[in-house]
C-alpha cells in the first residue's frame, strides 16, 4: 500500500513538473533543509536564492546595493555564500541568469532569510510584471493574522505554513497557482476568518513559543544581535518581533516587558538576580 502511494505521489509529480515546463521555479531560502526537501521531491528543474543577494543577483541586480529596491539598508548586505551542490543541479547558474522580462517566474519565498524577510524579497520582484511572476509564500505557522493581510494586500498568490512541507500542500498549492488561482493554507484560511481582536497578551498562555523565547533573551540581557545569533533569525526580524510582541504585551521598551515578565511569572527575580549578579572584586 505504501509503495502504490509513493508511485502515485511521483506520478502526480511528474505530471505537475511537467505542466509547469514554461515556469522558472525558484526557492528562496535561507534553510538547507527546506530547500532540499524541495529539491529531492521535484522531479523538475528548480534554483534557488539562499539570501536576498543570491535573488537580486538571479534577477541581473547588484547585489552589494540590495538598499535601493527597499530590502534592508541597516549595516551591510550579507555575503553571498555558495548555493550547495548537492542541492540543486543548477548552483553554478550567473548572476542575471533570470530574465524577468521575457521568462515566466515562479518563487516560493520563505521567511527565514538571513538578510531580510518576505517583504523584502516582494520588494525585489515589485518590478516584475505581475502577469510574468507567481509567488507562493511560506511561513511560520504563527503569523498572525494582520500580517497575512498585509501579504494579500502586496498580491502574494499563497500562503502556506512552513508545517506543510513534506505534507504535500506546497506542491497543491504550486499547481492551483500556476493555473491562475490562489491558496490559502487550512491553518491560515481559519485564522483570516476568525473576528478581528485587539492581539492584547493578557496572560503567559497567550503567548507563542516564539514570543517567549524572546522574552526570555530579553530578560537574560541579550540585544537584538546576540538574539538573532542564539535564535537563527535575521537582526531586523528580531527587530520586528519585539517590537510587535511589546505592542502585544502593552509596554514600550525592554524595561517595561522584563517588570511584565517578572509580574506574569514567565521569570522569576531570582532569575533576574542570578542573570544579572555581578561578581565582588
Amino acid at each position: 500500500m505504501v509503495e502504490l502511494e509513493r508511485q502515485q505521489a511521483q506520478q502526480w509529480l511528474s505530471e505537475l513538473a511537467a505542466s509547469l515546463e514554461n515556469w522558472r521555479l525558484v526557492v528562496v531560502s535561507g534553510s538547507d533543509l527546506f530547500a532540499g526537501v524541495m529539491v529531492w521531491t521535484y522531479p523538475g528543474v528548480m534554483r534557488r536564492a539562499s539570501s536576498l543577494a543570491d535573488l537580486q543577483g538571479l534577477l541581473g541586480g547588484d547585489p552589494a546595493t540590495t538598499g535601493t529596491t527597499g530590502a534592508p539598508t541597516t549595516g551591510p548586505c550579507a555575503p553571498r555564500r555558495p548555493i550547495p551542490q548537492q542541492l540543486l543541479p543548477v548552483s553554478s547558474d550567473p548572476p542575471g541568469s533570470l530574465d524577468p522580462q521575457a521568462d515566466l517566474l515562479f518563487f516560493l519565498l520563505c521567511d527565514d532569510l538571513p538578510d531580510g524577510e518576505i517583504e523584502h524579497a516582494l520588494a525585489l520582484l515589485q518590478p516584475i510584471a505581475p502577469e510574468r511572476r507567481r509567488v507562493l509564500a511560506v511561513l511560520g505557522d504563527n503569523t498572525d493574522r494582520q500580517r497575512l493581510q498585509r501579504l494579500q494586500e502586496r498580491g502574494v498568490d499563497g500562503l502556506c505554513t512552513q508545517g506543510s512541507c513534506g505534507q504535500g500542500r506546497i506542491y497543491t498549492a504550486v499547481d492551483l497557482i500556476a493555473s491562475g488561482g490562489t491558496y490559502l493554507d487550512p491553518l491560515f484560511r481559519q485564522r483570516l476568518q476568525q473576528p478581528p481582536r485587539d492581539g492584547r497578551v493578557r496572560c503567559v498562555s497567550d503567548l507563542t513559543a516564539q514570543e517567549r523565547s524572546l522574552l526570555r533573551d530579553v530578560c537574560r540581557g541579550h540585544n537584538c544581535l546576540e538574539i538573532a545569533k542564539r535564535q537563527g533569525l535575521a537582526p531586523n526580524s528580531v527587530r520586528r518581533y519585539l517590537s510587535h510582541t511589546y505592542q502585544r504585551l502593552g509596554v514600550r521598551d525592554r524595561a517595561q516587558s522584563i517588570s511584565w515578565c517578572v509580574a506574569h511569572g514567565l521569570v522569576s527575580p531570582a532569575d533576574l538576580r542570578l542573570i544579572f549578579s555581578v561578581e565582588e572584586p
